[in-house]
């Protein structure tokens, strides 16, 4: 059954589907009625119909111009870059390596000299004394394994004041030191 409609030419047919619609496409519905002043949603959605319509026949006839494609990736431009970086990376690894095994031997060759050191000054300067006061050899012993102790325990509190002022500094200005300035330095010492 056709019916034809007052507003338009087109002819009007009947209902063809129902139409349950979103709660928030209701809302949006009732509110293009209020604004246009109709009374039924029946016109709005044929009118919301046509225009979804007619911008898909546009879309269609009519595709806008594809967006210029982003410029191709030289793949070989990239893996060289890759690599030369990563030789670099290697390069100063190595670099640092061969920096930490000579602060390795140096660090080495620091404890046997104090080590050795340390023996010489003790049995040279120490024990003659304490033997003519009267002190066992095993008196002389403890009394060496407690000077060491208490030369451990600065050593390993320095290293700790140095660790956590190297932890400060990278926390607070995430910056290299300064040309000149050892890492573990305080630039305000």
């Amino acid at each position: 059954m056709q019916k034809s409609s007052k507003s338009s030419k087109r002819r009007l047919l009947n209902r063809t589907s129902g139409v349950n619609l979103y709660a928030d496409q209701s809302i949006q519905v009732q509110a293009i009625m209020e604004s246009v002043g109709a009374k039924k949603e029946a016109p709005v959605l044929r009118t919301l119909l046509d225009e979804a319509l007619a911008a898909r026949r546009r879309k269609s006839v009519d595709p806008r111009a594809p967006e210029p494609p982003e410029p191709a990736i030289d793949l070989n431009e990239v893996l060289q870059t890759i690599q030369m970086l990563l030789l670099k990376l290697i390069r100063q690894n190595e670099i640092t390596l061969r920096a930490q095994g000579l602060s390795l031997v140096l660090i080495q060759e620091t404890l046997a000299e104090a080590t050795g050191s340390r023996k010489i000054v003790w049995n040279k300067l120490e024990v003659p004394p304490l033997m003519e006061a009267g002190l066992s050899l095993r008196e002389i012993d403890e009394r060496l394994a407690a000077d060491i102790s208490e030369a451990k325990d600065h050593a390993y509190a320095l290293a700790e004041q140095i660790r956590q002022r190297q932890s400060r500094q990278v926390n607070e200005s995430q910056s290299t030191p300064m040309e000149g300035e050892l890492p573990f330095e305080d630039p305000e010492d």
